[in-house]
């Protein structure tokens, strides 16, 4: 399947998806797409009003506003699996408390991505937070929707090549529990800032990496506390 110069305008605050939203629901199977490209697609900000944001430039997928089973490391993931991104656009061109995301890839679930590539996606408008090809901050909430506690993403065997973001992957925790990070195998070549950031905050990161291959000696991986 072949996804193809889509625009959307994001009507809410952690939708978006220039060519696919995923909200993911307690107790149903989120999607898998194998073998898929996404090329050329946007997405922007419906209007100036506040927090009128622009996530995921191909696949925004939303948070897990129903809860979960339990344990939210256990929640099934979205799943992306020899996948092709090229060309996918974030753009921002709202200053009311607003943000941006994930060129090709925002992620607020569970999520698998593997054995794909990820070449010339770019972001423009606002500010840094989100500058990055995919942005991963999974998380569930409560039965009382009180609180958010955090879910794990898988990225191994892929390929990012000429982004134009500041990151290439960017890894964040929700409110309570550090979420689980596992970066196995991938090539980072040609990226203008960091390879991988986490964003280590009041609850931390988890984050397991081997094996990753970058063209440059220094940030590699960086870890920022908030």
């Amino acid at each position: 399947v072949i996804f193809k110069t889509n625009t959307s305008h994001q009507p809410e605050y952690s939708s978006g998806g220039g060519a696919v939203f995923i909200g993911v629901a307690k107790g149903k199977k989120p999607p898998m797409f194998i073998n898929c490209s996404f090329i050329d697609n946007r997405v922007a900000n419906k209007d100036n009003s506040e927090w009128s944001n622009a996530f995921g430039g191909a696949i925004s997928v939303g948070p897990g506003w129903e809860g979960h089973n339990g344990d939210p490391f256990n929640e099934l993931a979205v799943i992306i699996d020899q996948c092709y991104f090229e060309g996918n656009l974030v753009a921002l061109s709202n200053t009311n408390n607003s943000n941006r995301s994930g060129s090709a890839i925002n992620s607020f679930a569970n999520i698998i991505i593997r054995n794909s590539v990820f070449v010339n996606n770019s972001l423009s408008g606002g500010d840094e937070y989100g500058d990055a090809t995919i942005h991963l901050q999974p998380q569930y909430d409560s039965d009382d929707g009180s609180n958010s506690y955090s879910g794990k993403a898988i990225v191994i065997n892929n390929t990012f090549h000429n982004n134009i973001t500041k990151r290439e992957i960017l890894l964040i925790s929700s409110d309570h529990e550090s979420a689980r990070f596992f970066l196995y195998n991938n090539i980072f070549s040609d990226y203008e800032y960091t390879g991988v950031e986490a964003w280590k905050a009041s609850t931390g990161v988890d984050l397991h990496a081997g094996f990753n291959l970058f063209d440059r000696a220094d940030n590699n991986y960086y870890f920022f506390q908030d």
